[in-house]
C-alpha cells in the first residue's frame, strides 16, 4: 500500500507549523516535499507566518490540539488513520520490543569527529564552497536560555540556494538542545528577512555529536542585496531537548520550552559572489505520446545547479511540470524547485529547475525522469441523484448503488462516482497497470480557489478543482478535500479522492434532487521511467 502524502501533508499542516508532529512524521513530509512542489510550497506557507510574542507554553499547545482534533474527522474519513496508527504502533513496539526503527535510528545524533563533518554530510556542495573560500567564520557563542548550554555559531555560507548556519552546542551536563523556530532579521531588527530551521532531510541522522558537543545546521531560503546591511540578527526561538542516546525528545516534562536567543552575525554582500557556474551544453530530447521534452543545458556551480529546457504540448494542456532527480557524481541533489514560463508558440513552456549544488564536480550526471504533471482545458461532470444519498452520514461507508455509479474515461484512466455521503463525493480514479509511457489521470484533492493572478479590480479568478452545482444553477467552489492511500491490485490501481463540504452545505444545495459533481480543468500525468545521461566530459 502507497500512502497519499500530499493528503498526509495537507491535513498535518497546523501540527507541522507549530512543530508538534513526531520527528519521524516531520522528516516523511519534509522527504515528500523535495520531489513534490505543491507540498513544498504548502510546507514552507506553514512554516512562515510571522511568529508572534512567545505566549506560555499551555496556551500554544490548546489552539494546535483543538485544530488537530477538528481536523480528525478528515483524517479518518480519509483512510489516514491507518498511517497515523501505523506511525504510533510501530514506534511504541519498537520500544516495547527493545529494538529501534529505521526512523528512530536516524533520531540519534551520530558520532563524528568535528562540526565540519556534520557540514560536509549536511549540506550540499559545502567541501568546494571551502575550497573556494565562501563560507564565513562567525564562532559566535552565547548561553541558551534556562540551561547551562551555549549555542557556538561556528560558519556560515550564504549560497544562491539557500543560507547555511553550522553550529554546536556544549553543555557541562550531557543535556543538549536544538532550535527548532529560527528567522534572520536586519541589524535594525525591525524587519524578518528569512524564517528557517533544520531541513532533516539533508540530514543522515539528527545532527551529530564529537568530543566539542553536539552539531548541527539551520537552513534558510537566500538573503538578498540589501544596501547599508552590515549585521544580521539570528534568533532563535523554540528548543527542543537531545538525548545522545536516543535523539529528539519531543515530550516530557522540560523537554521543550520557548524563549528568544539572539545572536549577531556579520553580514556582506560580498558573500553572496561566487564563481560563474560552469555551462554544460545538453542538447537530448524525446517525444512521448505526443509531448516533447528538449533539454537546453546544465549550469553547474557551487551553491546550485539549474537544468533548462523547452516542454511542448499537444493542444488542449498546459502548464507543464517536469517531475526528475537530478544525480551527481552518485549524489541525488536535493531542490527541484522550477519556473515554468510560456512562449509565444503555442504548447511551448521554457522551464528551469534549480538543485542543490553537487559535493564533486566534474562528475557523471544522470537525470532520472519520472513524468510531466500537466492542466487540461477539460471538465469533467458527474451527476448524483443527491435524493437518495444526502441523509447517509459520513459514518457509513457511502458506498453509492452500481447503478449511480457514473464512469468517465480521462486519458488512461477510468474515474468514477462511487462515493456519496452527507459531507463529500468520493471519485475513484482506476489505472490499468502497464509500462510507461502511458498518460493517467492525476486529480488533485479542494475546490476551486482563486488565483493570486487575478488583475487588479477584477475579481479573482478560479483555479482548477472541484465544484458542485444544485438543481437551481447555483455552483459552489469553497470545497475541501481527502483523499486515501492507492489501493494496488494485480492489474490496476485505484486512488479515492473527495470533494468535501463537511457541514458547510448551503440547505438550497442540501434539499437539491441531483447534485452535478464537476472537475474543472483536471490534471494529468505523463508517467516516464527514463534516466538520460551526460557524461563528464561532455
Amino acid at each position: 500500500m502507497r500512502i497519499d502524502l500530499c493528503a498526509l501533508t495537507e491535513d498535518l499542516l497546523p501540527l507541522y507549523a507549530d512543530d508538534l508532529l513526531s520527528p519521524a512524521t516531520r522528516l516523511l513530509l519534509e522527504q515528500h516535499a523535495q520531489a513534490c512542489p505543491t507540498c513544498r510550497a504548502r510546507l514552507r506557507e506553514a512554516a512562515a507566518p510571522q511568529p508572534p510574542p512567545a505566549p506560555p507554553e499551555e496556551s500554544r499547545l490548546e489552539q494546535p490540539a483543538r485544530a488537530f482534533f477538528g481536523r480528525l474527522q478528515r483524517i479518518l474519513f480519509a483512510g489516514l488513520s491507518a498511517v497515523v496508527a501505523l506511525l504510533v504502533v510501530t514506534g511504541s513496539l519498537s520500544y516495547v520490543l527493545g529494538r529501534r526503527t529505521t526512523a528512530d535510528q536516524k533520531r540519534i545524533p551520530a558520532r563524528v569527529s568535528s562540526a565540519e563533518e556534520v557540514a560536509g554530510r549536511a549540506i550540499p556542495g559545502w567541501e568546494r564552497a571551502v575550497a573556494h573560500g565562501l563560507v564565513v567564520d562567525v564562532g559566535v557563542t552565547e548561553r541558551i536560555p534556562r540551561t547551562d548550554a551555549t549555542l557556538t555559531v561556528e560558519k556560515a555560507w550564504y549560497s544562491g540556494q539557500q543560507v547555511y548556519v553550522l553550529y554546536t552546542v556544549s553543555t557541562p551536563h550531557n543535556e543538549y538542545w536544538i532550535p527548532i523556530e529560527a528567522f534572520l532579521r536586519n541589524e535594525s531588527a525591525d524587519r524578518i528577512l528569512r524564517h528557517g530551521g533544520t531541513n532533516w532531510s539533508h540530514l543522515a541522522t539528527w545532527g551529530g555529536l564529537s568530543p566539542e558537543g553536539f552539531h548541527s545546521v539551520l537552513i534558510f531560503n537566500p538573503i538578498e542585496p540589501e544596501p547599508d546591511l552590515h549585521h544580521l540578527e539570528l534568533v532563535l526561538r523554540q528548543w527542543l531537548r537531545v538525548d545522545p542516546k536516543s535523539g529528539p525528545q519531543s515530550t516530557g516534562a522540560g523537554a521543550t520550552f520557548w524563549e528568544d536567543l539572539r545572536i549577531r552575525l556579520p553580514w556582506d554582500e560580498s558573500y553572496l559572489t561566487e564563481p560563474a557556474p560552469e555551462v554544460i551544453p545538453w542538447p537530448q530530447q524525446h517525444t512521448w505520446l505526443g509531448r516533447t521534452l528538449a533539454l537546453d543545458s546544465l549550469e553547474v556551480g557551487i551553491g546550485q545547479a539549474r537544468l533548462t529546457g523547452v516542454i511542448t504540448l499537444p493542444e488542449g494542456e498546459r502548464d507543464p511540470v517536469l517531475t526528475a532527480a537530478l544525480v551527481i557524481g552518485g549524489q541525488e541533489l536535493t531542490g527541484g524547485w522550477q519556473a515554468t514560463e510560456p512562449t509565444e508558440e503555442p504548447g511551448r513552456y521554457r522551464f528551469t529547475i534549480t538543485y542543490d549544488g553537487p559535493n564533486q564536480w566534474p562528475a557523471p550526471v544522470e537525470l532520472r525522469l519520472q513524468g510531466i504533471t500537466f492542466l487540461t482545458d477539460q471538465a469533467l461532470e458527474w451527476p448524483v441523484n443527491w435524493a437518495k444519498y444526502r441523509e447517509r452520514t459520513s459514518s457509513r461507508d457511502g458506498e453509492m448503488d452500481p447503478e449511480d455509479q457514473v464512469s468517465l474515461p480521462f486519458y488512461d484512466s477510468e474515474l468514477v462516482a462511487r462515493f456519496a455521503t452527507d459531507s463529500g463525493i468520493g471519485i475513484e480514479q482506476r489505472t490499468p497497470r502497464r509500462e510507461p509511457p502511458y498518460v493517467q489521470s492525476a486529480l488533485r484533492m479542494g475546490g476551486r480557489l482563486p488565483l493570486e493572478t487575478a488583475e487588479p479590480g477584477e475579481p479573482p479568478a478560479l483555479g482548477p478543482g472541484f465544484e458542485i452545482e444544485n438543481d437551481a444553477r447555483e455552483v459552489m467552489t469553497n470545497l475541501g478535500g481527502a483523499a486515501g492511500p492507492d489501493d494496488i491490485r494485480a492489474n490496476e490501481v485505484r486512488t479515492r479522492v473527495w470533494a468535501m463540504w463537511w457541514n458547510e452545505l448551503p440547505e438550497s444545495f442540501r434539499q437539491s434532487e441531483r447534485l452535478i459533481v464537476r472537475y474543472v480543468e483536471p490534471s494529468a500525468f505523463l508517467v516516464l521511467d527514463e534516466t538520460w545521461t551526460l557524461s563528464a566530459g561532455q
